[in-house]
């Protein structure tokens, strides 16, 4: 039973080899992500839906995403802020979030890690990470880093995902 324990603890860490460094090609200087932006609503980059991490029902994730055409971030704090929602150019919507920031660059802490059943007994752990920061031309790029992974008995693995995509949104505030 003693080894069983040290063979779990071995997988879970070989396991958990985190997501790749972030590459960051056009981070400037601007100290804030404050701004309107365009949504975009049609190719699957709908920030409705990179924010919705559907642990428990969100009311806006159950509306019609496609209305929102803007959303605006404003930071209340050192480590708040809030995304504003506009459907039909009407405020209609406030979501505050968490943050931690360095180097420019904002992780927005929303529920980045869910585990779903007991992991690599019979489970999976989802991790996902949204860095949010502006470029040189002021528009907002949002990397979205996704990672996961499950076992069964830890004996047959699942599966080991790792995923990055980045997404841009054009301010509307030049």
């Amino acid at each position: 039973m003693k080894n069983l324990k040290y063979l779990a603890i071995i997988f879970l860490i070989i396991s958990c080899n985190g997501i790749k460094k972030l590459n960051i090609e056009d981070n400037n200087n601007i100290s804030t992500i404050s701004g309107l932006y365009q949504n975009d609503t049609i190719n699957g980059k709908n920030i409705v839906q990179l924010l919705n991490r559907k642990l428990i029902k969100d009311t806006l994730y159950s509306k019609n995403i496609q209305d929102y055409n803007k959303f605006a971030i404003k930071e209340i704090d050192d480590k708040k802020l809030k995304i504003i929602f506009y459907k039909n150019n009407i405020q209609t919507d406030i979501r505050e979030f968490d943050y931690k920031k360095a180097d420019n660059i904002y992780l927005l802490k929303n529920k980045n890690v869910r585990i779903v059943g007991v992991p690599f007994l019979a489970g999976i752990i989802d991790s996902k990470r949204l860095y949010f920061y502006k470029k040189s031309d002021n528009s907002l790029e949002i990397k979205n880093l996704t990672d996961r992974s499950g076992a069964i008995l830890l004996v047959m693995f699942l599966f080991n995902e790792h995923h990055q995509k980045t997404i841009t949104y054009k301010n509307l505030e030049n």
